[in-house]
């Protein structure tokens, strides 16, 4: 239906990171993109080839931070890495970064 449209056009990937004083969680922009990179790793790709390499950085690592904290980061970089995407292994690393981060 044409009235989701709008919704699903919000879903995708902020120019600019959530502010960390409103602490992301379940629900947040973060957890969808996450959740989105692990179910449609293409399409996730897809979502940061729109945004510019500043801003791409700027959201990746925010989103990174977020899935090792909630235990998605391995989750995401398996789910990147198996797309066969070449593209999927560059930020797979990211999250695999902020993952060893976290564990220490």
């Amino acid at each position: 239906p044409a009235a989701l449209a709008p919704a699903e056009a919000a879903a995708g990937p902020p120019a600019e990171p959530a502010p960390a004083a409103a602490g992301p969680t379940s629900g947040s922009p973060l957890d969808a993109a996450a959740r989105r990179a692990i179910a449609s790793p293409r399409s996730f790709l897809d979502e940061l080839d729109r945004l510019g390499p500043s801003a791409r950085d700027a959201w990746l690592e925010p989103l990174a931070r977020y899935s090792a904290e909630r235990q998605l980061a391995a989750e995401v970089a398996q789910s990147l890495r198996a797309s066969g995407d070449p593209r999927g292994d560059s930020v797979a690393r990211r999250f695999e970064e902020a993952e060893s981060r976290t564990a220490h």
